[in-house]
């Protein structure tokens, strides 16, 4: 055997190992690479989860059934339905009273309600004779303060809509039901 032979044989051995070689570190690379993916793709998913966790976290606590009590709206006397809402930390706010689940009127509300203090919402003006309330439950459109607010900022990580327009939908929603004052005390406001 010629030493060329013996050359090109090994020539064509390393060809075929630098192949193999070759072969075996696409496939290497590909599997670290799909690794990284899942990786990636877990700690995203975690991440979100955990958004979504803490956007659970401060949304306002339920206040559950208020008590709506009779109240003067206006210096004319006019009188109309009260309630207290307390949230336990400021949000900027939306409300409105609704007739149905289709109709409804806004409340006037201050845009933001500090939280931890009992505030005192009209949420119906009444005429002279009325003796029922017409508007059947609050919903609440409801976001974290914004710079300029005057109270204590925080900020949700989830990226819902912030409310500087207070457009809704809210960041959170919030449907309350009140009870309307006792029978006896709406004929003696007649």
């Amino acid at each position: 055997m010629a030493v060329g032979d013996v050359t090109g044989i090994i020539g064509a051995a390393s060809g075929i190992l630098a192949l193999g070689v070759a072969s075996w570190a696409a496939r290497s690379a590909r599997r670290s690479a799909d690794e990284a993916a899942a990786l990636r793709a877990q700690d995203a998913e975690r991440l979100a989860d955990e958004r979504e966790a803490r956007h659970d976290q401060l949304a306002p606590v339920h206040p559950g059934v208020l008590q709506a009590n009779f109240g003067t709206v206006n210096f004319a006397g006019q009188r109309g339905l009260f309630v207290y809402l307390t949230l336990p930390r400021s949000y900027r706010v939306r409300g409105r009273g609704c007739y149905s689940d289709t109709s409804w009127t806004d409340l006037t509300l201050p845009g933001v309600l500090d939280g931890g203090v009992a505030h005192n919402l009209c949420i119906e003006s009444w005429t002279q004779d009325q003796t029922e309330p017409r508007i059947q439950h609050l919903l609440f459109d409801l976001w974290p303060p914004l710079p300029g607010d005057a109270v204590s900022l925080w900020s949700c990580p989830c990226g819902r809509p912030s409310g500087e327009t207070l457009t809704p939908p809210g960041h959170w929603q919030m449907r309350v039901d009140f009870k309307p004052p006792p029978r006896s005390r709406i004929r003696t406001m007649t």
